[in-house]
């Protein structure tokens, strides 16, 4: 029997056009012109993943996606929401909605097919057995710089109480905490991003990994402009990102100052984001921005945190938030270091391990002193 694929059209040509593209790949089609029509058909037919219209009449896109992500017997079929609707904000309530994948019309037939193969391919993996490791994002309001700073020493403290730990590079295109360690790549981040999500398997990221001289296991992004164009490769990241949860109890990915629709698909699956700010009016003002808009691409209430990079001369005292992170003297410009807070001494290392500790407690990964 050939698997069955809900499309949801008003627009009888689009019904008709995309209905035929995908009989030709050998699905059977069941077609709704409009939304509580595909509701019904969805609970009857029980297709194997579902292609969305967010305009139609009756009950738009995104309460098709809600309904069916309520029904027990629906809530895991892949949906692939398929609109003209093309706004940051449009995709990321079609996302928080429920939406597995977001496609612009108009497209070329490939990478509509492309869209549904990679759907059906993840929903047809067995669930993992295996403990999944937690998987911290670190976004910077201002300087990227900081990001990948505050990633590599948070990652570092943390390798003293738990290991391997893994720091990743997350924007294709742009290198980040990997150069801050002095590792280069022609491939890593970009090579998996290339691949097929079926070829995006543990034995792939894991030969993409480099160790560091301190034993931290790092995922590198070449430094190649061209690369940004795989931003679009979330499907992907998103499988990327599924391995390295394999790989190690902990991940830190290095977020940069991107909190855009390269990140959308990843952000509800993060444990946890810290996002830092110096010690400037605008700096802080964007970074409460920064929290909101992760709200708005489905992060759950409570894993968004802002860290304050506290300059010696100008302490800033925010009780509304559990964490804060006074780093002292070591940010002395836009373009902080690396310090292996492991190896350091001083105020700032025995700040970032007061940080550190707590926030492993917190995820399960240490045990309170």
């Amino acid at each position: 029997m050939s698997t069955k694929i809900l499309i949801a059209d008003d627009d009888l040509e689009t019904l008709k056009l995309v209905g035929l593209i995908l009989e030709r790949q050998g699905f059977t089609i069941i077609a709704a012109n409009n939304g509580r029509q595909a509701v019904n058909k969805a609970l009857s037919e029980r297709p194997a993943l579902a292609i969305v219209d967010i305009m139609m009449p009756d009950m738009d896109g995104l309460e098709v996606t809600r309904r069916l992500r309520q029904d027990a017997d629906l809530a895991s079929v892949p949906i692939l929401l398929f609109t003209a609707k093309a706004t940051a904000e449009e995709r990321a309530a079609g996302y928080a909605a429920g939406a597995d994948d977001y496609l612009v019309k108009p497209t070329h037939p490939r990478e509509l097919v492309a869209r549904v193969q990679a759907l059906l391919t993840r929903a047809a993996q067995p669930a993992e057995t295996a403990p999944a490791g937690i998987v911290i994002g670190v976004l910077a309001s201002r300087t990227s710089a900081l990001a990948s700073w505050l990633a590599v020493n948070v990652a570092a403290v943390a390798r003293d109480r738990i290991a391997p730990v893994i720091v990743a590079d997350s924007v294709p295109g742009s290198v980040g905490a990997s150069a801050l360690l002095g590792l280069h790549t022609q491939t890593g981040l970009g090579a998996l991003l290339r691949l097929p999500v079926p070829e995006i398997t543990r034995e792939a990221v894991q030969a993409e990994l480099q160790e560091d001289a301190t034993g931290l296991l790092v995922l590198p992004s070449a430094n190649a402009p061209r690369e940004a164009e795989l931003k679009a490769h979330t499907l992907q990241a998103e499988a990327v990102l599924s391995q390295l949860r394999r790989l190690a109890p902990l991940t830190i990915l290095d977020l940069g100052t991107d909190c855009d629709l390269n990140i959308a698909r990843i952000v509800p699956r993060l444990d946890l984001v810290l996002v830092v700010a110096e010690d400037r009016r605008t700096s802080a003002a964007r970074a409460i921005g920064l929290i909101d808009a992760l709200g708005e691409f489905g992060l759950e209430s409570g894993r968004a945190h802002l860290v304050h990079a506290l300059s010696a001369t100008e302490a800033i005292a925010d009780a509304a938030h559990e964490i804060n992170l006074d780093l002292a003297t070591m940010l002395s410009g836009d373009e902080p270091q690396p310090m292996v807070a492991r190896q350091a001494t001083g105020a700032a290392a025995l700040q970032l391990r007061h940080f550190t500790q707590p926030l492993l407690v917190r995820l399960g990964l240490a045990h309170s002193a």
